[in-house]
């Protein structure tokens, strides 16, 4: 069974993840051929780098969330206010 998911539809390329973007896309297939190919110790090495990446990226988006985060609150709650308009 996993021989044909090997070989079936979740070939290399094969799969679309709309909500990441193409960084992101190439962040993690970047991840996931390199975890568990090699040694120990390079792979320690490696995974320290990845949560370093990651920790960056993680504070990027926080600091978008804070910029964006009351500009979606108030857009929801006027597009909520139209409709009632609209309906009454």
């Amino acid at each position: 069974m996993l021989h044909e998911k090997k070989e079936g539809e979740f070939d290399r390329g094969n799969y679309n993840f709309s909500y990441l973007s193409a960084d992101e896309q190439k962040f993690l297939e970047d991840y996931f051929r390199l975890v568990g190919k090699s040694d120990a110790a390079s792979q320690r090495a490696y995974l320290c780098a990845v949560r370093a990446e990651i920790g960056e990226r993680k504070h990027v988006s926080e600091e978008e969330y804070k910029k964006y985060f009351s500009l979606y609150c108030k857009l929801g709650v006027l597009a909520g206010l139209i409709l009632v308009i609209l309906i009454v």
